[in-house]
């Protein structure tokens, strides 16, 4: 059992120290469990101990302060001792996403100014395969002599992190959007320390509460908090791939009260668990990465019948923006989805989206209110302020607020209902043109997945000639023809009839969640299809 320990900023300024502290106040509690690994169990006090002769290892390297590293290791006991190590001496472990592909993946690395890799052997064998290791010097975990007898005593001092100003980066992500060159998050360690106050707030931890996450970022969030995390054992390149079973068995073998990840990864528990639900030890699940309608909403409820049930929206920029439990969303049938009212850290307005802004004042000016569609514009501590040397992507995405923190473009576009809750309608870039009118994709697709007849549904627009699309991937409910009965009759209704529709066996999803349609890859087939 943990304590519960404030998550003050520390006075050095530096994120390694909410975590560090642990080593000291509570050393015996259980930091990390990693079944497959060797010691599958790590205290804060080992976990400590641990990064105590990782940073005397990189020192001894010459590694300087601010210096980039890269780091290509999965999620292990390894990877958290590195991110806290090197975040402890200044340095900035940068992270990129390994769905990008060959060409974007060395766009990245040649963004990030890197200079070194911290890696397992598969990603050091691969990196040589893709000539990824020009200028570029690699390390593997035997690099690193980290394991010891001492680890085991616990320590009574830490090491406090080194001083960082305001402007000295943290953390650095690159991840796969939709078009053009990656772009590298700057996670300073203000706000990292920012969002982590920001989901402890609205997610509070108990002392019995332990922790399991498919999303490596909570993971620094929950060693921060002094609780305990167990790593799902799946492949976190493929969380749709997950042996549910397998993930509740480590449930309730390690006592797990609370988990939380992409809608691919928490059906496939979901599902492990409808048979025995009411026995599960879980009390609280939280899910993140994509939209969640009623439909899943409800078998959710089913699965954890015993547990408080929430659907967090936010983006790697703004995380956490709003909340919404699963029992309202379960019987909701409003437009779009519905995500809740903005928490308390989050300063959110909507703007017409055709409206150029280039300042604050445009931005107010911009401003709409209720159901007309807006896209989504948010601020707060836990914010980041920009990318990392992209002055383009940053003047597009940012807008300098009055009072120093910055206005973040999410690219969504929703309304409020009458209760001021939110309700996504889909991205600026995804709305469809269809015989004068300006179509919300996501208002048609809710209604198709919600149905019993389709497991996935996408609304596109082929850029070469206008011409709108709807794919379908279909549950077994149905017969093929029913299901395209039932599109037609939905598309009607909204006023599309005529659309063309394809049926696939599955839509393209994103690599890192396994969960958010690929639209810009239908756009194509699209296109091919239209061009043959």
């Amino acid at each position: 059992m943990h304590r519960i320990v404030r998550s003050d900023t520390p006075e050095s300024g530096n994120f390694a120290d909410l975590v560090l502290r642990h080593g000291a106040i509570q050393p015996w509690v259980t930091a990390l469990q990693v079944d497959n690994e060797a010691d599958a169990s790590i205290s804060f006090g080992e976990f400590a101990s641990r990064v105590t002769r990782f940073r005397k290892a990189i020192r001894q390297n010459g590694w300087r302060t601010q210096e980039r590293i890269v780091l290509m290791v999965a999620p292990s006991s390894f990877l958290y001792v590195c991110v806290v190590g090197l975040l402890a001496e200044g340095l900035v472990p940068v992270f990129i996403d390994r769905g990008l592909g060959r060409k974007r993946m060395m766009q990245a690395l040649e963004l990030s100014g890197a200079g070194e890799v911290i890696a397992n052997q598969q990603a050091i064998r691969v990196g040589r395969l893709l000539t990824l290791t020009k200028r570029l010097n690699w390390h593997s975990e035997a690099t690193f002599d980290l394991s010891s007898d001492a680890d085991r005593n616990p320590i009574n001092k830490w090491e406090t992190g080194v001083t960082i100003t305001a402007d000295q980066h943290g953390l650095i992500s690159y991840t796969s959007g939709t078009t053009g060159r990656p772009k590298g998050a700057d996670r300073t360690h203000a706000s990292l320390i920012a969002q982590h106050q920001a989901i402890r707030s609205h997610w509070q931890d108990q002392p019995g509460d332990i922790d399991m996450t498919c999303l490596p970022v909570l993971v620094l969030h929950n060693l921060c908090c002094g609780m305990p995390s167990v790593l799902p054992d799946m492949d976190f390149a493929a969380p749709a791939q997950t042996d549910g079973a397998r993930v509740f068995e480590q449930i309730y073998q390690h006592g797990v009260t609370r988990i939380s990840g992409a809608p691919a990864f928490i059906s496939r528990i979901a599902h492990a668990a409808k048979a025995d639900a009411s026995a599960s030890p879980l009390k609280s699940v939280r899910i993140g990465g994509a939209p969640v309608g009623s439909k899943m909403a409800r078998e959710l409820l089913n699965s954890f019948s015993g547990a408080d049930v929430a659907v967090v929206y936010g983006s790697t920029e703004a995380e956490p923006i709003a909340h919404q439990d699963a029992r309202t969303l379960a019987e909701d049938n409003g437009p779009g989805y519905l995500v809740g009212k903005a928490v308390a850290q989050t300063t959110l307005i909507r703007v017409d989206s055709t409206t150029k802004l280039t300042d604050e004042a445009s931005l107010f000016d911009a401003q709409v209110s209720g159901e007309t569609p807006g896209e989504i514009i948010v601020k707060g501590e836990h914010v980041l302020k920009g990318y990392v040397n992209d002055a383009h992507a940053t003047r597009e995405n940012k807008i300098p607020a009055s009072d120093g923190e910055v206005w973040h473009r999410t690219g969504d576009i929703a309304i409020e209902d009458e209760q001021g809750q939110l309700r996504l309608l889909g991205r600026r870039s995804d709305q469809v043109q269809w015989r004068g009118q300006l179509i919300q994709p996501f208002i048609i697709e809710r209604t198709l997945q919600d149905h019993i007849a389709f497991t996935q549904a996408a609304l596109v627009q082929s850029a070469y000639s206008m011409q709108p699309q709807l794919f379908l991937a279909l549950s077994k409910l149905k017969s093929e023809w029913d299901s395209q009965h039932i599109a037609k009759q939905i598309l009607g209704e909204h006023g599309l009839a005529g659309i063309p529709i394809q049926v696939l066996g599955q839509l393209p999803v994103d690599a890192r969640h396994n969960s958010k349609i690929l639209r810009g890859e239908l756009r194509l087939r699209c296109e091919k299809r239209l061009r043959a």
